[in-house]
């Protein structure tokens, strides 16, 4: 009778201890998925969009769901879609966005300003950040440096951000890939 008495007041202790950690931890939040993303490698002034080491365009194309406050949107090269274990984002061999420039710019995503000061992470940003529609978001990189293997797959992980500057979590998130190839002559 005791060790009935022992066990029920345990199972109410781990019950209630069970209740008491869901509402101490904190919630965590997952980002929502940016659709209708594509990346298009643009001809440059003197290079084909897909050649290995080509100065070339970057034109992103994408549906942000969210309708939160957005300061920057990020656009984070890397050898693999996304992060695996131990294995975070390697930035593509020979890829350079310091050059880069912002291009066309329509929909939400008005009213930034380029910041390519990281290599592989270049972000747009302005100056408060402020609820926007959501809806089809056009960013044109220009200059981009393309990664210099050949028929090498790089991905581009767009997200949004309600920092100025392209940090903290994500509102929004995807990915869009594209491959370096010699252009047919």
């Amino acid at each position: 009778m005791k060790t009935k008495s022992i066990s029920s007041l345990l199972v109410v202790a781990v019950l209630l201890l069970a209740t008491v950690v869901q509402v101490l931890l904190p919630n965590s939040a997952d980002a929502a998925q940016i659709t209708s993303r594509k990346l298009t490698l643009q001809a440059g002034s003197s290079d084909g969009g897909s050649t290995p080491g080509g100065n070339v365009n970057h034109s992103f194309e994408f549906t942000i769901p969210s309708t939160t406050a957005l300061g920057s949107i990020k656009f984070e090269y890397c050898t693999t879609a996304a992060d695996t274990g131990a294995l975070t984002c390697i930035m593509p061999t020979g890829l350079d966005t310091t050059g880069a420039t912002l291009g066309t710019v329509s929909g939400a995503a008005t009213g930034f300003t380029l910041n390519n000061t990281t290599n592989g992470v270049p972000y747009i940003g302005r100056a408060s950040a402020s609820a926007i529609t959501a809806g089809t978001q056009t960013v044109q990189l220009l200059g981009v440096v393309n990664p210099t293997a050949v028929n090498t797959t790089f991905f581009v992980r767009i997200s949004t951000h309600g920092s100025l500057d392209g940090t903290g979590a994500a509102i929004d998130s995807g990915t869009v890939a594209a491959s370096t190839a010699r252009p047919i002559i």
